[in-house]
């Protein structure tokens, strides 16, 4: 049974200076959708995954189908069911029913959609899309521009229908159910964390909200007065948050998403790691499977941070949780001042005593924060940790670069 939307985006939707939630109608979004298997043809086949089409959240007085895989483990199942996992794709991503297996392998439950009102044809190694626009859609790309914006407000939605579908499956524990997203995908979990308060975590894996306090240098800044942008919506959060960045990124800013964590009142927990990979991978990254089994399987939760102090030359932070023990402190810092994609970050070692963790900041540092790590991987290299909050001792203005990359996104004009 469906339910009438009561708003719905009607050609372009305007930024609001408050957050009403106007674009969206929670009773509509919190009803598992209808949903079928999908017909011969329509996303790629893959083992282990039910390839399904359900109906999307209404816009402009249709709905349109979104495609999405869903997918079991094959261990046995708990006494409650299986936790499960809501995955929100990036840009030029899909549902990629890869990383739903991994996930899988892990013991969750998963669903997976493509939110571009497509399918995947097929999937290269390297994530590379092959798509296939579904009958009687049509491909719209994520964006700042009046289409492109509804197109975002639409997937948003999408996302949280994706989850009620989920916890409606006769197999999910319905009170041990995340969501992660990717780039794009976590800009809509930005969002859902206002409008879903039924999730036990929510990761943003490298976006946020506050575009505008980049540096120019990210393709987001672009998108700075879009109506989707997180910051009218992360002080209404209610589902557990938490971050995940990286120094270097060529889309976020380090500003913006410390604004965007400051700003959500149920912000768990943020982690920064120095020139982090941005790409779908980011699905399988080590960082994630920890948050993910500390919120839903009974993990340990990762070292956590209380706001640094910078005094007569240290850096120090109230270490509020230890994780699994603190294996390696260290100030993260960098010196440069040019633009935040092109700055050169380095390490410090850290002490930790009496429950706190402090550190000499290095002469002439422009950036700098504190990392607690409980786990080093296989590899060798440390993911797993708490981040303090940045200290910026000299920022760069606003929109001072442009932006490294070519970006196809056009400049969103402020109303």
């Amino acid at each position: 049974m469906f339910f009438p939307a009561q708003n719905t985006v009607t050609q372009a939707p305007e930024a609001a200076s408050e957050n009403t939630l106007k674009y969206w109608n929670r009773e509509e979004l919190y009803q598992a959708p209808a949903w079928r298997d999908a017909d011969d043809g329509i996303g790629e086949a893959a083992e282990g995954q039910r390839r399904i089409l359900y109906q999307g959240m209404e816009m402009e007085g249709r709905r349109d189908e979104v495609f999405a895989y869903v997918g079991y483990p094959s261990s046995p199942m708990p006494e409650n069911g299986y936790p499960g996992i809501v995955m929100v794709q990036g840009g030029e991503g899909t549902a990629y029913h890869s990383y739903a297996r991994y996930w899988n392998s892990l013991g969750y439950a998963t669903i997976a959609m493509d939110l571009y009102n497509s399918c995947p044809e097929r999937i290269e190694p390297s994530d590379l899309v092959h798509r296939k626009t579904l009958p009687g859609q049509k491909f719209v790309e994520f964006g700042g521009s009046p289409e492109a914006s509804a197109q975002v407000i639409k997937s948003i939605g999408n996302a949280v229908l994706g989850h009620s579908l989920l916890r409606s499956l006769p197999k999910v524990d319905v009170g041990r159910i995340g969501m992660v997203g990717i780039s794009w995908g976590s800009v809509f979990c930005s969002v859902v964390a206002a409008l879903d308060d039924r999730l036990k975590i929510i990761v943003p894996v490298y976006g946020h909200g506050f575009n505008e306090l980049g540096d120019g240098s990210q393709s987001f800044y672009r998108m700075a007065h879009a109506p989707w942008d997180p910051k009218y919506y992360l002080h209404e959060a209610k589902s557990p948050l938490h971050w995940i960045g990286g120094t270097n990124d060529a889309a976020f800013s380090m500003l913006a998403m410390q604004r965007s964590y400051d700003e959500a009142p149920t912000t768990r927990n943020h982690s920064y790691l120095i020139e982090l990979l941005h790409g779908h991978c980011g699905y399988r990254f080590p960082l994630v499977r920890r948050i993910m089994d500390g919120a839903l399987q009974d993990g340990v939760p990762l070292p956590r941070l209380g706001k640094a102090v910078c005094q007569d030359g240290r850096m120090t932070a109230e270490i509020l949780e230890r994780g699994r023990g603190i294996a390696k402190a260290v100030l993260s810092y960098t010196q440069d001042e040019c633009e935040c994609v092109k700055r050169r970050w380095h390490e410090a070692p850290a002490e930790v005593q009496e429950g706190v963790v402090s550190a000499v900041i290095p002469e002439g540092a422009t950036i700098a924060y504190l990392n607690l790590f409980d786990q080093r991987e296989e590899d060798g290299t440390w993911n797993c940790c708490g981040s303090s909050n940045a200290v910026f001792f000299k920022s760069v203005a606003p929109g001072a670069y442009r932006a490294t990359a070519q970006s196809r996104y056009p400049v969103v004009q402020e109303e």
